[in-house]
């Protein structure tokens, strides 16, 4: 049984193959053409499946998503079962497509018909933002999401680098710098949620127009419209119940911020990697063994290093492992190539550039010798998972998928002005080599924890093969790079 899922989203294209039950393949088009979000042309597709020795004319099911808006002419129901269907091609019967809420919510490997979820994104199917199940009712809005505001901020601020697709995820940080206009705030917020009347994208467009983005006008201004968007986000899980573990999915999932406080309020979440346009094909893959009353896989091997890119010839071995441990102690700036790439936006340990967070102004080194990117651009850190509750607030976060506060004043380097930090909570069996690295950094150190960013140059993909990564370290001020047990220096 061979069954194929096709995410055909505008932006961060994959696709996923599944074989008798089990899910062996993923690959994501901007890695493997190295250039970010970009829409994938539909050639790839088969063109993966070749590579993967899979002859299609034996694939028994292929699922795709749409490209999430520009659908209106579909009746796209909701519900997570067969009727969210909304498209079926003739090729023997074998051609499906499914709602991209959908999708969302079947690529979180949990999964199941009768859990709550909450979907937020920029877009999706029939131009539906936002589906909500509470175990009882299914709840969409086809009005401005959270999602969509955050694009619009973006567009204004005219901060993309890159042809493709967005960068919201760059207003995420700017907004910690900003102060509340409470008026603006409370003249949004009093409104109906789903009716913001004069908050459209022109009228962000014009607030930005000849102002610096980085402000303190604009960043007030980017605050007070975050603090809307939690509004909305809140909203959207008071209908459910807090007992029960929520499947949250989306782009909007990203937030870490977001995420933390919703937490905070009591709300059990489960997300995962695949949360972005990225994990659609593994949704697809899922409801496809649903759609065939076939056991639905809610296992990877190797999850979420599932990548189909260059994996290195070698392994680290452990004095490979000490000295990298001591360039790091010794304040050097350190890629780190291991394994299959990570699932998802960030670099978990195989894929990552690395720096000791003590050191002053490492920040500001990264964003403008390395990175290449805005100076308000944070970062995020690898921990031991059994000493992080010395330094964090919370102790597992496997996935830098929740901000925490951050206990400690001596960690300039992953420390936000909020005080919060996007920490990797990192344990043996997770990830056995970028472990044994933080246990000699500690020892050399005293310190478990490492700055852990993506490998990849400004505006560009986390890098797919040992060739990308070295270009990153001739084109930056990277000090060396470790690909398998090779260690690359300048």
């Amino acid at each position: 049984m061979i069954i194929v899922g096709l995410g055909k989203a505008n932006h961060d294209c994959n696709i996923s193959l599944a074989v008798d039950g089990v899910i062996t393949k993923y690959a994501k088009y901007e890695r493997d053409v190295n250039v970010k979000s970009m829409p994938a042309y539909e050639y790839w597709f088969y063109k993966k499946l070749h590579q993967w020795n899979i002859d299609t004319d034996k694939v028994d099911l292929w699922v795709h998503t749409d490209s999430g808006s520009y659908r209106d002419d579909y009746n796209v129901p909701f519900l997570p079962h067969e009727d969210c269907i909304y498209w079926k091609k003739q090729r023997n019967n074998k051609e499906i497509l499914l709602d991209h809420h959908t999708a969302h919510v079947w690529s979180n490997l949990s999964y199941n018909n009768d859990k709550q979820y909450v979907i937020v994104d920029g877009e999706g199917s029939n131009n539906n933002k936002v589906l909500i199940f509470n175990g009882k009712q299914i709840i969409r809005r086809k009005s401005i999401s959270p999602g969509g505001l955050y694009i619009w901020l973006t567009n204004a601020m005219n901060i993309h680098k890159g042809k493709f697709g967005n960068s919201a995820g760059k207003v995420m940080g700017i907004a910690s710098y900003g102060k509340r206009i409470e008026d603006l705030f409370q003249k949004l917020v009093s409104n109906n949620p789903d009716d913001y009347l004069f908050l459209t994208e022109e009228y962000i467009k014009n607030f930005f127009k000849n102002k610096k983005v980085d402000s303190q006008e604009c960043m007030d201004f980017i605050k007070t419209i975050d603090d809307v968007c939690f509004e909305m986000i809140k909203g959207y899980f008071q209908s459910l119940n807090k007992q029960d573990e929520i499947i949250y999915s989306g782009g909007c999932a990203l937030n870490v911020e977001w995420n933390r406080k919703l937490k905070d309020m009591g709300y059990k979440l489960n997300i995962e990697p695949p949360t972005y346009d990225g994990g659609l094909s593994l949704g697809c893959v899922r409801f496809g063994h649903h759609y065939l009353n076939l056991p639905v896989p809610n296992q990877i091997k190797n999850y979420p290093y599932i990548q189909d890119d260059e994996k290195p010839d070698s392994v680290p071995s452990l004095e490979t492992i000490e000295e990298v441990a001591d360039l790091l102690a010794n304040g050097k700036i350190v890629g780190w190539y291991q394994g299959n790439g990570e699932l998802g936006p960030r670099a978990l340990g195989n894929r990552s550039i690395l720096m000791n967070p003590k050191i002053k102004n490492c920040k500001d080194i990264l964003n403008k010798k390395v990175k290449h990117r805005e100076w308000w651009r944070p970062y995020g850190a690898s921990v031991l998972e059994e000493k992080s509750n010395l330094y964090f607030s919370d102790t597992n976060s496997p996935y830098m998928l929740f901000n925490m506060n951050v206990l400690t004043n001596d960690l300039p380097g992953i420390t936000h002005i909020d005080n919060t930090c996007r920490p990797q909570t990192v344990n043996e069996n997770q990830n056995k080599y970028f472990y044994l690295l933080l246990k000699a950094f500690e020892r050399k150190t005293g310190l478990p924890i490492l700055l852990n960013t993506s490998l990849n140059l400004g505006g560009d993909p986390i890098v797919s093969n040992v060739e990308l990564a070295k270009n990153v370290l001739n084109k930056t001020e990277l000090d060396a790079l470790c690909v398998g047990d090779l260690i690359y220096k300048k």
